[in-house]
């Protein structure tokens, strides 16, 4: 097994699935990010847990920033399996330094209604349990979600040929950190406030209906721990060699971000994280807003090039968030 699968965060999530993951008939098990619980009636699940200090800190962001993120975070894994949203369940672990009980609930409530608003998600509370910790806020969502029959998609699948597309331009969520890690509380100006507002409350995109009907979509990954380790996810799912051209990564507007250098321009963009961009592998674009930035060469070994500006091709390794 490739050693980018072997240790850390990755080698606990592959022994767990050795040992526990079982072989249920029909089940499209870890490995996504969702899971197919039947193929015959479509039901897919995901789940994500925030832990102040790790994922979110109060003091950079509100409560219903934080509920925006969260649901975030979920609706875009669905979404990167093809499925829609249809119901979650919350667990909260709530610390005695957070505000009152009811008070935070009714503020992550707040960005959770909006965040729902604005993504055009209709998907309800139906489940939870709500604990008490001895030290920072915890909340973890499980959300149901359907898709229709044979487009259930997967990290799998790329073929030679194929186009890698994105939905949007990675790396501000990274350059927000870098902000608030800086003190970019007080800083002016749009690249800023869009840095900002991406680490905040991040935008998913649904892959296109239309691309998923016409069966035109191979693979799909939602880009949340970095470009580079999520499409190396892809690359070893399909056992096939995927090539980056960095110049059509557009990062331009990065560069108006204070503080930045072409190191940490370099850096958001390739492994920088929690931007929830949407990555697909397809044979033509999913949609008229989708930006192609790479395309399969060869299947039969998994394998991630980027091909810098002067042409030059080296081999780009996982380089996004590690938890472990």
């Amino acid at each position: 097994m490739d050693s980018r699968c072997t240790s850390g965060e990755f080698g606990v999530i592959a022994s767990l699935r050795r040992r526990l993951g079982g072989g249920r008939r029909g089940v499209h098990g870890i490995g996504d990010d969702a899971v197919l619980l039947h193929r015959s009636d479509g039901r897919v699940v995901c789940t994500d847990t925030m832990v102040e200090g790790v994922h979110f800190r109060l003091d950079w962001s509100s409560p219903a920033d934080v509920g925006w993120k969260l649901i975030a975070a979920n609706v875009s894994d669905l979404w990167a399996c093809g499925a829609e949203p249809r119901a979650w369940t919350l667990s909260m672990s709530v610390p005695s330094h957070c505000e009152p009980l009811a008070g935070l609930a009714s503020r992550l409530a707040d960005g959770v209604e909006e965040a729902l608003q604005a993504f055009g998600v209709e998907a309800h509370l139906v489940g939870g349990d709500t604990t008490t910790s001895p030290s920072s806020l915890v909340l973890s969502v499980c959300m149901v979600g359907a898709v229709p029959e044979g487009r259930f998609l997967t990290r799998g699948g790329a073929c030679a040929g194929d186009g890698i597309w994105l939905s949007g331009e990675p790396g501000w969520a990274a350059a927000g950190l870098h902000l608030l890690l800086s003190g970019g509380g007080a800083f002016e100006g749009v690249a800023a406030r869009r840095a900002l507002d991406a680490h905040r409350r991040p935008h998913p995109v649904r892959v296109p209906g239309s691309a998923l009907v016409a069966g035109r979509v191979h693979a799909a990954i939602d880009l949340s721990d970095g470009l580079s380790s999520d499409l190396w996810h892809v690359a070893l799912a399909s056992e096939a060699a995927l090539h980056v051209d960095r110049a059509l990564l557009e990062a331009e507007a990065l560069h108006e971000v204070p503080g930045a250098t072409e190191e940490l321009v370099e850096r958001w963009l390739l492994g920088g994280g929690d931007d929830h961009v949407m990555a697909v592998v397809s044979a033509d674009a999913p949609g008229p807003d989708w930006r192609r930035v790479g395309e399969v060469t060869r299947v039969g070994e998994a394998d991630l090039i980027l091909r810098d500006r002067g042409g030059n091709r080296r081999r780009l390794e996982p380089g996004g968030h590690r938890h472990f």
